[in-house]
């Protein structure tokens, strides 16, 4: 049994419109993480202890050994890893973690494009307002687009950006994102 893409096809869906590449990327892992305040400290140690990484500051991501963690709001982050965890990765996160953090799995729950090419900046402007212009890598912010929430994550400043939408968004985001492109 093979796992469908957010389209329903088999591939992920790669193409190139006027100098500007658009990738859907595979989630293999991907889960939420929040805590209370009195507990950040406590979860900062084991996420250095599991995966060598500490909290990110707000509006940016921290990256190491092919997992990333991005701060999405006050006592809450996004960990993405590059493994599958046939356990689930919310099981192995509450095994090495803890239970006292809310660990939630969004692996099925998100679509991922990559964007990259010279005139990137110019199809973001189009679609979001955030001044990606500013965005050094590691810059993860949310904003919206076509009035559904999404996150930014800046990979080259100028150059490279991933957009994460909601699953159910993907064909939306995707056609967005596609005539933004043909646009410039």
């Amino acid at each position: 049994m093979k796992a469908l893409t957010p389209f329903g096809i088999e591939y992920m869906k790669k193409r190139l419109i006027n100098g500007i590449n658009i990738n859907e990327e595979e989630i293999k892992a991907l889960a939420s993480i929040g805590c209370a305040g009195s507990l950040h400290k406590a979860l900062s140690r084991k996420l250095k202890k599991t995966f060598n990484m500490q909290t990110p500051s707000p509006g940016q991501s921290v990256s190491k050994n092919n997992n990333r963690l991005c701060w999405t709001a006050q006592g809450q982050w996004l960990l993405e890893s590059d493994k599958t965890f046939s356990q689930g990765f919310d099981a192995y996160l509450i095994e090495n973690l803890g239970k006292e953090f809310a660990i939630t799995d969004q692996t099925s729950g998100w679509v991922k494009f990559s964007l990259s090419g010279n005139h990137v900046l110019t199809v973001l402007e189009k679609c979001i307002m955030l001044d990606c212009h500013e965005m050094t890598a590691g810059a993860f912010n949310r904003c919206s687009m076509e009035h559904i929430g999404i996150y930014v994550l800046c990979e080259k400043a100028k150059y490279e950006f991933s957009i994460y939408g909601p699953r159910s968004f993907a064909q939306s985001l995707y056609h967005s994102l596609t005539q933004a492109i043909k646009s410039i």
